[in-house]
């Protein structure tokens, strides 16, 4: 990248209510901070985590594979959620959370206000850590107002109603631009998905110095 694009943000988008994008908070905060970058977390609506088929009597082979597949990957999540330090609820709740991603669009709002991108990274923190660690509804507008507040954008003014169409258009790019999965990334004009391709990222936004990470 240049050194012009090198100063802008990095674009990362995010569901609160995927593990995956939990997962991803951390490491990608400490990559934008060795890249001396900010962050511009966007909201995105992901594909659910689903739970494991019930084991079945009749023994059908696919179903028996997809069981497996998915308990490995719950065991996965909560391997590297451990190693992180942290606490990964209820894999398999049912929760809607577009008012927590409306909430998002309006910290951003004010940061943007205030020059500070700080007031963003603390509503994200605050909502992924509470919502996993069981005690945040996503979908609970005086809840959010009251994150909102905590991490320094006064509430008083957030409107869910107001903030919807621009929160649908947002979800609608990514989803037009493929993103089914979260989080994902776009450096440049390439998106990736996943937080596997953090070191793809680094590489790019240093200019491709050294060797590919692959």
């Amino acid at each position: 990248m240049s050194e012009s694009a090198s100063k802008a943000p990095l674009v990362v988008a995010i569901d609160f209510k995927q593990p995956q994008s939990y997962l991803a908070k951390n490491p990608t905060a400490k990559l934008a901070a060795a890249l001396g970058v900010a962050i511009d977390w966007q909201p995105v609506e992901s594909r659910p985590f689903e739970a494991p088929p019930a084991q079945s009597a009749a023994g059908d082979r696919g179903m028996r594979h997809r069981r497996f597949r998915a308990l490995y990957l719950e065991r996965d999540l909560r391997r590297y959620a451990e190693a992180q330090g942290l606490v990964l609820g209820d894999l398999h709740r049912k929760t809607d959370g577009s008012v927590a991603g409306m909430g998002l669009l309006f910290a951003k709002s004010r940061a943007a206000e205030n020059g500070s991108a700080t007031v963003a990274d603390a509503y994200v923190d605050a909502v992924f850590d509470g919502y996993w660690r069981g005690s945040l509804d996503l979908d609970d507008v005086e809840v959010i107002r009251a994150v909102l507040e905590r991490a320094g954008a006064p509430a008083a003014s957030f409107d869910p109603a107001a903030l919807r169409p621009e929160y649908e258009a947002t979800v609608a790019r990514w989803r037009e631009a493929g993103v089914i999965e979260a989080p994902a990334y776009i450096v440049g004009d390439e998106l990736f998905i996943g937080r596997s391709h953090l070191p793809m990222i680094e590489w790019l936004w240093k200019g491709k110095t050294g060797a590919p990470p692959i």
